[in-house]
């Protein structure tokens, strides 16, 4: 035979056809004719200079069908195949990796090549000496072998095609009952049963090779059936199914009567009936290739009566399939199909992060399996670039936009039989989200000491809106978008993080801030006495950032250029105005005093007297009594109330600012005013510009004859009375405004790292706080944890180790070198033992140290090494931090700073989920509220009553 290019003129010469295909798989092909080829090609080229023509098969909807071409003079031309026969054309489509016919031997599938010459079947072909140039494309049809393989029966299983040499599976997108009557035609069977069978199938490794197979049903054969051909065109959906599509057909030599159709949902109780009349003989059920005994037991699920009835109770997904009914020689099948339903996995709700990739899930339960496709209402086709649909069902989003914010529908479609076919949609709420990115804003290279900075978080992304928290160097300082600075300090300075969270993830951003610091001088103006032959020093500046230079006059004359001026043996000479000047890059400041000299001895603890200036200096604290309007009580102690109250502007102007006012009551007592103006002298030295883990100190009325202390007010209440509340036990004292929600490790863990924070603030100013607890600790409108009532707390390094302050002791709470009156060891590591007691409240949400222990017991206990147990739900690396914090000996204990640094650290590295398993938490165990108060300590009725919807929780120290 011969094949030819169209137009293509002159002599006639020997050449080869070389496969054009998209893979590089080939048939396998017996020894003889490897042999046979071997030889050809040899003598080819030993021979003739060989021409190489690729050959290719351009087909339409129909792979089978389609045109022959070939690749010469630099274009593909039409190749001459009218005089081609049956061997040509086969051996051609064996080419293009379609077999006419295969051959099974020694468990190996092969070509059939009996029929096709040598110069054929090795694809060798001359090229005719004249083609006419107006010959025809002749279109050629290339057959495909298939076979039912993978299930215990030869009429029924998975439908595979022999292609490229290999057996390989048809994808079940689009697969009905109409492709199943094409494969049982192909294969000699007189009738289509269903498009699935219900026995197991084995699940065997072979690929996909065709796809979206749409039968008419009156096709002879799969070859004539329009389809995509191809491993490399398989839909993604189908790779990871291993079943791939069946068949099951009507088997031969039986009498089949007509079959029937059955559908049945999951949970149901169904009944089928054989309709084969044989009183004689008895029924016999096949189900799925499984016999079943009659029985009329109604324990069995599937049961079968003696009356050819059969019962199902509770229908489940693996009933689908086939129910035979035998009587004789006679058999009916029974096509029971199982209607789809979506799955408990496909949500109504489901959430998606921006540019990353995504899936929503969708999933439907049936059988056959339901084919699911996706669509976007009010939205255009789906992109298949981004959009890829999945052999679970799901929808994989790569990547996820913000538009793709919307309803998806998800619709599942199930075909049963030739004449069935439903469908029904879900509609999926789809957000997305976005990741948080922050920039910050508000600082400049030129930041001098004592004025206004804000910093701002500048949100860039981020859905839904990210909560923003400031860090200074990995210091929680807050919660809001700015971090405002009203007169910056050097102290101030260093590394600023912004940090963003929502639930698409964390974005940070860091600023370094560098504080420029003017020259401040030591003093301002005196008039000084200075003792004849002494030495008199004096400073200039205090403190300066960058470097300060400094200039001393006398009278106008320059003297030094040092900071200290010093002056020995005093003569009456050097009686003068003397002026400093000191100054930098950021600012100028000046200090100027007058000399006198005297003869007179001046003592001998000092050299110099500084001369009081006319107008005594005013408490700048002090705060006028009628500043102050008393609004609602908010909480009782001891020593007296705590009242809401507001606050107005100095000197008559405009604006009021809500405070919380501590008022001394006679009833109380002098010891009673004493506590508390050792508190306002506390609150002096702390000074106004605190840490965000301490209550700010806001003013004083002390010229009154009862003193009253005014701190910023606290909205949601003491910490105590909030964990109480968020497990649903009610407090008497709590009456903050603080929301009850469910608790989580990182909010507990967070309100011990924050005490922590507020301790060390107070340990550096040598402030032991003694009455440290977590109903001495209060919540801000961000939940944010600040130590108060120090009514009991004293400075060590001013007064040193003095008498601690006899009167009603918070026992449990209480250091056992206090409790044995050992005071020479008191410091703020006996504030470290009330820590691990608070710690003990925050991880059983509120309950009770020592619970049920009467103070001398608890005294006893403690004083001899007692601590009290783990809790169940607490991890041992967390309860070794309590246990260190009552360790008997007060040098054994951790530091502050070291407990801060331990549970910022687990917050950094997210390992607080390790701490607690608050699932566990024996609500019981922790029920019980415990008030040592008298009588008076709690709010009265009357106080209820007329209380304001916003309160505080109770701040003194009466609750245990």
């Amino acid at each position: 035979m011969v094949a030819g290019v169209s137009g293509t003129p002159g002599v006639s010469v020997p050449s080869q056809l070389v496969v054009y295909k998209q893979d590089r798989e080939n048939a396998p092909i017996p020894n003889q004719h490897m042999f046979t080829l071997f030889i050809v090609i040899l003598i080819y080229h030993f021979f003739f200079i060989l021409e190489e023509f690729p050959l290719r098969f351009e087909t339409e909807k129909n792979p089978s069908v389609g045109t022959m071409k070939i690749f010469s003079n630099s274009s593909w031309q039409k190749l001459c195949t009218s005089q081609w026969d049956e061997a040509d054309e086969n051996s051609t489509c064996m080419a293009m990796g379609y077999y006419s016919n295969v051959v099974y031997a020694n468990g190996t599938w092969y070509p059939e090549r009996g029929n096709a010459s040598e110069m054929s079947t090795h694809y060798n072909c001359t090229i005719p000496t004249t083609c006419q140039n107006n010959l025809k494309k002749k279109q050629q049809f290339c057959k495909v072998p298939v076979r039912l393989n993978g299930a215990n029966v030869d009429y029924g299983g998975r439908v595979e095609v022999f292609y490229k040499g290999k057996w390989a599976k048809i994808c079940k997108n689009k697969w009905d009952l109409h492709d199943v009557k094409v494969i049982c035609r192909q294969l000699g069977f007189e009738e289509a049963l269903a498009e699935f069978i219900g026995s197991d199938i084995k699940a065997e490794g072979i690929p996909f090779a065709m796809s979206d197979v749409s039968c008419t049903g009156e096709e002879f054969e799969l070859a004539l059936c329009d389809r995509i051909d191809g491993k490399l065109n398989i839909p993604p959906q189908c790779q990871s199914d291993d079943k791939g599509s069946q068949a099951l057909c009507q088997p031969k030599n039986k009498n089949v009567l007509k079959g029937v159709e059955l559908y049945f949902d999951i949970g149901s109780r169904e009944k089928l009936h054989c309709s084969i009349n044989n009183k004689t003989n008895h029924a016999r059920w096949v189900i799925n290739e499984r016999k079943l005994e009659i029985t009329n037991s109604t324990s069995q699920r599937i049961r079968a009566g003696d009356n050819g009835d059969l019962f199902i109770d509770d229908v489940q997904l693996s009933d689908g399939g086939i129910y035979e009914c035998q009587r004789l020689e006679y058999v009916q099948y029974n096509i029971v199909y199982i209607n789809a339903r979506f799955t408990e996995k496909t949500l109504d709700q489901q959430t998606v992060i921006a540019y990353e990739s995504g899936i929503i899930s969708c999933s439907a339960d049936g059988k056959p399996n339901p084919q699911i496709s996706w669509s976007k209402k009010g939205g255009k086709p789906l992109d298949p670039k981004r959009f890829t649909p999945l052999s679970s069902g799901s929808l994989r989003i790569g990547p996820v936009k913000p538009k793709d914010n919307g309803t998806f529908t998800c619709t599942m479609k199930q075909t049963k039989g030739a004449k069935r076919v439903t469908s029904k949609d879900k509609d999926i709420l789809v957000r997305v989200i976005v990741r948080p990115k922050v920039d910050i804003s508000g600082a400049s290279d030129r930041i001098i000491e004592g004025s206004s900075v804000n910093l701002t978080c500048k949100v860039v992304a981020g859905r839904p809106e990210p909560l923003i928290t400031w860090f200074k160097n990995n210091t929680l300082q807050g919660q809001s978008l700015s971090l405002f600075f009203s007169e910056i300090k050097k102290e101030d300075e260093g590394r600023y993080t912004c940090k963003a969270e929502n639930e698409a993830g964390i974005s940070t951003k860091d600023i370094d801030i560098s504080v420029k610091v003017p020259p401040r001088v030591s003093n301002e103006s005196r008039n000084l006495i200075i003792a004849l032959d002494s030495t008199f020093t004096k400073e200039c500046y205090l403190r300066g950032d960058p470097q300060v230079s400094v200039n001393w006059t006398k009278d106008g004359v320059l003297l030094s250029k040092n900071n200290t001026l010093v002056i020995r043996q005093v003569t009456f000479e050097d009686k003068g105005y003397y002026e400093c000047t000191a100054r930098n890059d950021y600012g100028e400041a000046k200090s100027s005093f007058w000399i006198d000299v005297t003869a007179m001895a001046l003592p001998d603890q000092e050299q110099a007297i500084q001369m009081e200036p006319l107008n005594a200096e005013v408490d700048e604290w002090e705060v006028a009594v009628n500043r102050v309007l008393l609004q609602d009580v908010i909480g009782r102690g001891a020593f007296g109330a705590v009242w809401r109250a507001l606050l107005s502007s100095p000197n008559g102007q405009p604006g009021n600012r809500t405070v919380a006012a501590k008022c001394f009551t006679p009833t109380a007592g002098e010891e009673g005013r004493i506590c508390l103006m050792r508190e306002i002298e506390l609150g002096k030295l702390i000074g106004e510009n605190v840490p965000p883990n301490i209550v700010k100190f806001m003013g004083c009325v002390t010229k009154e004859i009862h003193p009253i202390l005014i701190m910023e007010y606290m909205p949601c209440g003491d910490l105590l009375g909030y964990l109480r509340k968020c497990r649903g036990v009610r407090d008497r004292y709590y009456l903050g405004e603080g929301r009850a929600q469910d608790l989580t490790n990182y909010d507990l863990v967070m309100f011990a790292k924050q005490i922590a924070a507020g301790m060390v603030f107070l340990g550096t100013r040598g402030i032991i706080h003694r009455d440290l607890a977590a109903r001495n600790v209060l919540l801000d409108k961000n939940y944010v944890c600040k130590v108060t009532d120090f009514g009991m707390a004293y400075q060590s390094f001013k007064y040193g180790h003095g008498n601690a302050k006899k009167g009603c002791l918070p026992i449990k709470w209480t250091a056992p070198e206090i409790l044995l009156g050992e005071l020479a060891g008191l410091s703020t590591l006996s504030d470290v033992w009330s820590y691990g007691i608070v710690l003990y409240e925050i991880v059983t949400l509120g309950g009770i140290p020592y619970d049920g222990w009467q103070e001398g017991m608890v005294v006893a206990e403690v004083t001899k090494g007692y601590q009290m147990p783990k809790p169940d739900h607490v991890d041992n690396k967390l309860y070794d931090i309590m246990k260190r914090c009552w360790n008997r000996n007060p040098d054994f204990r951790p530091p502050f700073e070291s407990l801060r640094q331990r549970m910022d650290k687990y917050i950094r590295e997210e390992t607080y989920v390790e701490l607690l398993n608050l699932g566990a938490y024996d609500k019981a165990k922790y029920s019980r509220v415990e008030d040592l108060g008298d009588e008076h300590a709690g709010p009265s009725e009357e106080v209820a009553k007329t209380a304001s919807a916003k309160r505080l929780g109770k701040w003194a120290s009466d609750r245990r």
